[in-house]
């Protein structure tokens, strides 16, 4: 029990994060979290609940810290079409040069936990649907200012943004030349008239 106050809580979750990002949800149980850390299982329990309560924080930590939150930063006064191809061309730059070719956590836990883990499955699918939801309200932001035409279909374009970046991150682990994932990138924001050249 004392072990747990000595270890730095925020550096334990980030640690925890790239286990269950590069090895997955499953392969991480407790006694092998627990070794990561270096902590007894009783004190894992005591600090952070349940493996399933500190899944949520690891990908909570993963959300700050990925190439992707630029699109949470975007507003009614962020020129879309920039923030679309700015965004989309640093995540290319980041994945092709990630050393561990882990892709996405979000995508890799849906693979492997969507419609299948009880408790996490909803979880991951609401993260989902946040993603979803902000590319929506991005652009609908751009139709107000007519950077995009009233015409557009918003969801369609949402949905055709959702499926590049997890293209893009499904891509990378292949892995993916950094000129290759941007000119998938490239050409279908061009396709869909988000592209800002």
């Amino acid at each position: 029990m004392g072990r747990v106050a000595k270890f730095d809580r925020d550096k334990a979750i980030e640690k925890v994060m790239y286990e269950l990002w590069q090895k997955g949800y499953e392969a991480c149980s407790v006694k092998s979290l627990s070794e990561t850390l270096e902590i007894t299982r009783s004190s894992f329990y005591h600090a952070f609940g349940s493996r399933e309560a500190l899944f949520k924080e690891a990908l909570t930590k993963y959300f700050e810290q990925s190439p992707a939150k630029a699109f949470n930063e975007g507003n009614k006064q962020t020129p879309i079409k920039a923030l679309f191809t700015d965004t989309f061309k640093h995540i290319c730059s980041v994945v092709a040069s990630a050393n561990s070719l882990k892709g996405c956590m979000l995508v890799n836990c849906t693979s492997e936990l969507a419609n299948i883990h009880p408790d996490l499955s909803p979880y991951i699918s609401d993260a989902n649907k946040s993603i979803m939801a902000q590319f929506e309200y991005l652009v609908n932001c751009g139709k107000e200012r007519k950077e995009i035409t009233e015409h557009a279909n918003t969801k369609a374009l949402a949905l055709i943004l959702q499926n590049l970046l997890n293209g893009i991150y499904m891509m990378s682990k292949v892995p993916g030349n950094e000129d290759n994932l941007w000119l998938m990138a490239e050409q279908t924001l061009k396709s869909v008239d988000l592209y800002e050249g």
